[in-house]
């Protein structure tokens, strides 16, 4: 019989990459040193099969729920835009839904995601990371009003809609999101150059370091010190 997962996990594998991994991405906001280590170059682990399919189920959902929105706020006048490219000090990203209307006060951009709820709990406001990411966008195409819709892959449960204003206030702190967005956006740029020092490891969630793709961080569990190793390749070489 022929080996159907098999051939499911080639296919998800051979996705091509976004081609851009050599700049500053947006969507960096977890750990500083793994968007170096990309940049840099450096090989990645590959992601676990059920990763893949997690991936795809949440492209699934995000496409379902942005044509679903596109067909109605189309009948109410808006314009969409999907997956648009947007750049700020050249840190680049991919919004996944722009709207806009001929009052302007409407315009507003949305971030997809899809995640699993914990313990099937709807949460009550959006995941820091979420936030920031979605407010690096609002900047970047100068829209006032952006949005984080969240919802559960498991259950199929939505969370309301997250909304925040561009020129309003960041959490508590007297910094507005468009101040905010500008200064990580060129902070992003230059700690994450390939050609600056490897930056310190301070991933913002306490599960960055279990998913990290490079090795070469102490902190992966799958940690491998390649500089030990070539000694070693080059102490064995040198007594044979």
């Amino acid at each position: 019989m022929i080996d159907l997962l098999a051939l499911l996990e080639d296919g998800l594998r051979a996705k091509p990459e976004r081609g851009d991994e050599h700049r500053a991405h947006m969507s960096d906001g977890i750990c500083d040193r793994m968007a170096w280590a990309r940049r840099k170059g450096f090989e990645m682990l590959p992601r676990a099969f059920p990763t893949l399919v997690k991936f795809e189920l949440g492209e699934q959902f995000e496409r379902a729920v942005a044509d679903e929105l596109e067909e109605e706020l189309t009948k109410q006048g808006f314009r969409i835009r999907r997956d648009v490219e947007c750049s700020l000090y050249g840190v680049v990203g991919h919004v996944d839904f722009v709207a806009k209307h001929d009052d302007e006060s409407r315009d507003f951009i949305l971030e997809l995601k899809s995640t699993s709820f914990l313990r099937g709990k709807v949460p009550e406001e959006a995941s820091s990371w979420y936030a920031e990411q979605t407010a690096l966008y609002a900047a970047a195409l100068d829209v006032a009003r952006f949005g984080v819709l969240v919802g559960c892959r498991e259950s199929g449960k939505l969370a309301p809609v997250f909304w925040f204003g561009l020129d309003e206030q960041r959490y508590d702190e007297p910094q507005t999101w468009r101040d905010w967005a500008f200064a990580r956006a060129s902070e992003l740029a230059v700690v994450t150059d390939p050609g600056e020092e490897m930056p310190p490891a301070e991933p913002r969630t306490a599960w960055a370091c279990k998913t990290c793709l490079w090795a070469g961080c102490e902190k992966n569990p799958a940690y491998v010190d390649t500089d030990l190793i070539a000694k070693l390749e080059a102490s064995y070489a040198g007594s044979h």
